[in-house]
């Protein structure tokens, strides 16, 4: 692969892969290739050295990386220009809470009381669907003899 693709561009999207000095970020960015005679994509990725002025950048966050116009040291060539996308804060879609496996992480437990509540509201809906649900006798086409008589 030619490195000089990645390093000529002015912005990128990456994946922080390793801080392993303070102000120092090792970015994975990808870009893909176009193949004419199989008319398709193939991805490319390459290893940039970044400068992160803030520090704030943790292994897994996805950042926006702008080139540097002096580079500040002989391996870096750009910098973290912001974090688009934090690792680790993962965010329900229905609820907009942050989730941690399979529990939440921003809301406090139910009381027992409140918990004895939501289960008797949970039946009285669930009896109520079924008489909502339920066919009347009439709906049963064995049992009407409107449909079986002949129309005059």
């Amino acid at each position: 692969m030619d490195k000089s693709k990645f390093l000529s561009l002015t912005m990128g999207l990456g994946r922080v892969v390793a801080k392993e000095y303070t102000h120092r970020a090792k970015v994975v960015v990808q870009l893909n290739r176009f193949n004419p005679y199989l008319n398709m994509f193939f991805p490319e990725t390459e290893t940039l050295e970044s400068h992160d002025p803030n520090d704030n950048s943790k292994v897994g966050d996805i950042v926006l990386l702008r080139k540097l116009d002096q580079p500040l040291r002989h391996i870096e060539t750009h910098k973290i220009e912001s974090i688009v996308f934090c690792s680790g804060s993962i965010v329900d879609p229905l609820t907009g809470l942050r989730v941690e496996r399979d529990k939440y992480i921003d809301i406090e437990p139910l009381t027992e009381d409140d918990v004895v509540k939501l289960q008797n509201e949970i039946k009285e809906n669930e009896v109520l669907e079924r008489v909502a649900h339920m066919p009347r006798k009439s709906e049963y086409h064995w049992e009407n003899n409107d449909i079986y008589r002949k129309q005059k």
